[in-house]
Parts: C-alpha cells; sequence; structure tokens
C-alpha cells in the first residue's frame, strides 16, 4: 500500500491544500458569524478538500511521523493534530451547516419586538432590566431547544468518530 499511497500523497501537497482549506473555512466562519450569509456551507469546501480528511491521509502522516525528528517531527505532530481534527469536523459537516443556518435563520420575539437569534446574545447581556433579561432568556432559550437535538447528534457521531481512530472518545483526542 506504501507505494500507491506515497504517489497520493505527500506532505507538503497536504501542508499546502490545509492552508487552502483554513483560509476558506475561515472567511466561511467571518461570513456566516458576521450574518453575511444566510447559508453556513461548510460541507462544501470539505467536499473540495476530501482528499485530506480520511484515515489513509491520517495514517500517511502518522507513519511519516516515524521517519523524522526535531522540528519537523513538532511540525508533523501539529499536521497530525489538525487532519484528526478536521476527519472530524468532516464527518458532522452537515449537521455543522444546519446548525448554523439555523442559528442565523432563528429569531427571537420578546415584548412584541423581534430580534435575530444571535443578536439576542447581545441584548442580554445588555439588558439592565432583570425582568427584560429572563425574557430574552426564555426566547433564546426556545431556540436553543430547537437546536439541542442536532447538536447533540453531532456530538454522539464526534464520539463514534474518535473511537473509529483508536480514541476512547473525543475527549481523548
Amino acid at each position: 500500500m506504501w507505494p500507491v499511497l506515497r504517489a497520493m500523497f505527500s506532505i507538503e501537497r497536504i501542508r499546502s491544500d490545509l492552508e487552502e482549506f483554513t483560509s476558506l473555512v475561515d472567511e466561511e466562519h467571518y461570513l456566516n458569524g458576521a450574518g453575511l450569509k444566510d447559508k453556513a456551507e461548510f460541507t462544501k469546501i470539505y467536499e473540495k478538500f476530501g482528499h485530506l480528511f480520511n484515515k489513509e491521509t491520517i495514517d500517511f502522516v502518522r507513519e511519516y511521523s516515524k521517519t523524522v525528528e526535531g522540528e519537523e517531527e513538532r511540525r508533523v505532530g501539529y499536521l497530525k493534530a489538525f487532519l484528526v481534527g478536521d476527519y472530524m469536523q468532516n464527518k458532522v459537516k452537515e449537521l455543522s451547516d444546519k446548525v448554523l443556518t439555523m442559528e442565523v435563520e432563528s429569531t427571537v420575539e420578546v415584548e412584541g419586538r423581534t430580534m435575530p437569534f444571535r443578536q439576542a446574545a447581545v441584548a442580554l447581556a445588555n439588558e439592565s432590566d432583570h425582568y427584560k433579561r429572563g425574557e430574552i432568556f426564555r426566547a433564546r432559550n426556545r431556540v436553543i431547544d430547537r437546536l439541542n437535538p442536532f447538536l447533540e447528534e453531532r456530538f454522539q457521531l464526534m464520539h463514534e468518530t474518535a473511537r473509529d481512530l483508536g480514541y476512547a472518545g473525543y475527549v481523548e483526542l
């Protein structure tokens, strides 16, 4: 299997592709988080870079790490950690997109005023009136109650994926 893997992968290509991937993910986080984009589309980015986030790539880097030392050993350690982390994220990308999109699309109503779900956190922090804070808090919790089943499914899948990689669970990573 090694000759095939060596033909498919190189450490420098992996590093280069990860740099491009990270740039696109950061941009997507910014656009979605700033409300400049209504729908999270991390799935498209992960699909474009699917060759990075599979067991074969992780195994290739693990094996490569056994052949290096010093500064390169340290750099490859970070590379392995990044690949494992994003391998996990790749497994939950659809659920992540769904939750983020639901957050952007959700609104809360407090005393006849409608505001975006994410803005409600700011309103909660800035509200001096105890009663109004409670209203905002309860309105946000109604949205969170709708998000929680998807978040729970996402975390369950992350634990399963960690076990598939040989870890006891997500926390062990």
